[in-house]
């Protein structure tokens, strides 16, 4: 009995003396490189840890040893909690010591702007290994080194321009005309708040317009319904993004293996569902690049890529524009409703910037507002960009 006890408990115990033995490595290399070092007991990388961190770390305020930098530093999003406190008690620049990475932390624009452009020029490479996880949909531009960043860049880059600017103005003007219709609707003063799941539909549906030239009607968050049967390929993708990290953390393939699992199940039905889409819509944009036919959306730009000039493939394709969803919508939709609740804080504001809308626009008809009124919406443009900032 006693042998298949410790037979049970060999794993764990090799396992915590091979963290343990890690950390101090690591510790003993961040020591000569001189910056302030807090020691982080469970890499942030982690993807079992990236699932339970939430669930695990305001438990630990309860627990003596759970306080302090464990508690602070030892889960995604620290940052945002942090914000700026961090940096004013250990300065500029300080590591973190983890068993898995050392991590370096700057607050100095000069100094992340010569990384940046170092990068780029192949001085330093992007750790792959970390960034793999976001293959999950096919190779893309966020997990490259080399000469492949570099073909892939010159493809996607190609995609933002100002016809993907005119699309996101005309679409977000329909959405927002839309998404303001919904809120002043008296039938849905019942419940709780919704502004932050509806920003996250709105920016969904601009995403979807943007990336594939497919237009949806809004709908709210009390709107929404559970079905059983095939999602549209707006509903699979926002289900993959509220789920993005459990799917970047385990995998299709691993979610296809735990589909008995009622949400897990519905989950690996959207990746494989969204899959299909791209697929299909990828052959639908290489026939329409060839009619020229093709609007001007982002996956019209990478399949003419693929197709036309050979730089890019089908999975890369895909893989790209989950990337370029998975990376825009958090961000957006989060800035969306911090910005409408800060413009009711501060009725002052919206005053201010209300009235630049009524006298560049003029005309009450927002839908037949020009994109060429963009620019002149200084004041627009200054509250948006200093929140974004911040």
């Amino acid at each position: 009995m006693l042998s298949v006890f410790l037979a049970f408990l060999l794993p764990f115990i090799l396992f915590f003396i091979a963290t343990v033995w890690s950390l101090f490595s690591n510790y003993l290399i961040a020591r000569q490189v001189g910056l302030p070092i807090v020691i982080v007991p469970i890499s942030p990388e982690n993807p079992v840890w990236m699932l339970l961190a939430r669930y695990i770390i305001p438990i630990l305020q309860y627990v003596p040893f759970g306080n302090g930098h464990f508690s602070r530093f030892c889960h995604i999003g620290w940052e945002f909690d942090e914000k700026a406190r961090a940096h004013i008690e250990l300065g500029d620049a300080f590591m973190f010591g983890t068993p898995g990475k050392n991590w370096i932390y700057l607050c100095d624009a000069d100094a992340v702007h010569d990384i940046i452009k170092r990068e780029r020029q192949g001085e330093f490479a992007r750790p792959v290994e970390l960034l793999a996880m976001l293959d999950v949909f096919g190779p893309n531009i966020s997990t490259m080194n080399g000469s492949d960043w570099q073909r892939q860049r010159k493809c996607t880059a190609a995609s933002f321009n100002e016809q993907s600017n005119l699309l996101v103005w005309k679409e977000s003007l329909r959405q927002g005309q839309q998404l303001l219709h919904y809120w002043k609707d008296n039938s849905h003063v019942d419940g709780p708040a919704t502004m932050a799941k509806d920003t996250r539909t709105l920016t969904l549906d601009i995403l979807v317009h943007v990336a594939f030239g497919k237009s949806f009607d809004f709908y709210g968050a009390r709107e929404k319904k559970i079905t059983s049967g095939p999602l549209s390929y707006r509903d699979a993708l926002a289900l993959i993004l509220e789920n993005a990290i459990l799917i970047l953390a385990l995998g299709p393939q691993t979610l296809k293996k735990l589909a008995f699992v009622p949400q897990l199940g519905r989950l690996s039905n959207a990746a494989e569902q969204f899959r299909q889409y791209m697929l299909h819509m990828f052959e639908e944009q290489a026939q329409n690049v060839q009619e020229e036919k093709a609007q001007g959306n982002l996956i019209k730009s990478l399949v003419r890529a693929s197709k036309d000039d050979k730089m890019i493939t089908q999975d890369e394709v895909i893989g790209n524009i989950f990337v370029f969803n998975f990376a825009g919508h958090d961000n957006t939709a989060h800035s969306f409703a911090f910005s409408f609740m800060l413009l009711a804080a501060y009725p002052d504001v919206q005053e201010w910037m209300a009235e630049e809308i009524r006298y560049v626009v003029g005309n009450p008809d927002v839908l037949t507002a020009d994109y060429n009124m963009f620019p002149k919406l200084v004041r627009t443009l200054a509250v948006f960009v200093s929140h974004v900032r911040r």
